[in-house]
């Protein structure tokens, strides 16, 4: 995690939403989660990953992913995560 009062960026929320993507979506822990994110998730990895370009559209399908993340885990605010190690770590 960052200082306080710091949001995580756009890069950082696509980069942890592409791992969870590519690192769990066999999980079932996380099955109805990515089943429900299945367009928000590969847009994320797409963008981290410099595969895509989003469209406003296709931002606020990543932002909606990350906060559905966010409430999954419990969290009530952005902490300002740089991976998702940190963010599942707590």
């Amino acid at each position: 995690m960052t200082s306080e009062n710091t949001s995580t960026t756009f890069e950082a929320k696509c980069e942890i939403l592409g791992e969870l993507w590519i690192y769990y979506r066999d999980s079932q822990e996380f099955e109805e989660f990515i089943s429900y994110n299945d367009i928000g998730l590969p847009l994320a990895y797409a963008y981290a990953n410099q595969l895509a370009t989003l469209e406003p559209v296709g931002v606020k399908m990543v932002e909606d992913s990350f906060i559905m993340l966010m409430t999954g885990l419990d969290y009530q605010e952005d902490l300002g995560w740089s991976d998702l190690n940190a963010m599942l770590d707590g």
